[in-house]
């Protein structure tokens, strides 16, 4: 079954209901990196790689990252604040 064009994208927020953090990262700062994986959220998710960049931006000063990836249709939106990348100042990829 196809969705309306008009229907609202899908929520991540079951999945950032089930996220565990081993950290605590800040969620604001002055710069927000758009950190996009060319793939589905628990695949992009079990990559240490994409794991360690999302926290290394976390930790430079005034930084915060979003994430990204294909689960929804459309313009991806982050996972963190469901906004589109166009909200975001600087896109980075992981592949």
């Amino acid at each position: 079954m196809k969705r309306s064009r008009t229907a609202s994208p899908p929520s991540w927020a079951s999945l950032r209901a089930a996220e565990r953090a081993a950290v605590a990262l800040p969620r604001h700062g002055r710069h927000r990196l758009a950190l996009a994986y060319a793939n589905r959220y628990h695949v992009g998710m079990s990559s240490l790689g994409f794991q360690r960049v999302y926290e290394l931006a976390h930790r430079a000063p005034d930084w915060v990252a979003e994430r990204f990836f294909l689960d929804g249709e459309g313009m991806p939106r982050s996972v963190e604040r469901e906004a589109p990348t166009k909200r975001t100042q600087v896109v980075g990829r992981a592949a």
